[in-house]
């Protein structure tokens, strides 16, 4: 993410960024990829 600038804390350090699959049955099926941004410096949660 090029020009981040955290809302909060107005850091401008690249996020983490972290790409989880949620919500899959037993057999893995039916989930969807969530993708997180967190701010490395305030540890809030950001939206992209």
């Amino acid at each position: 993410m090029e020009d981040f600038e955290c809302p909060y804390c107005g850091s401008t350090k690249s996020p983490k960024v972290q790409k989880v699959y949620e919500n899959s049955d037993a057999d893995g099926n039916r989930g969807i990829w969530v993708t997180y941004v967190e701010c490395r410096d305030c540890g809030e949660e950001v939206s992209e």
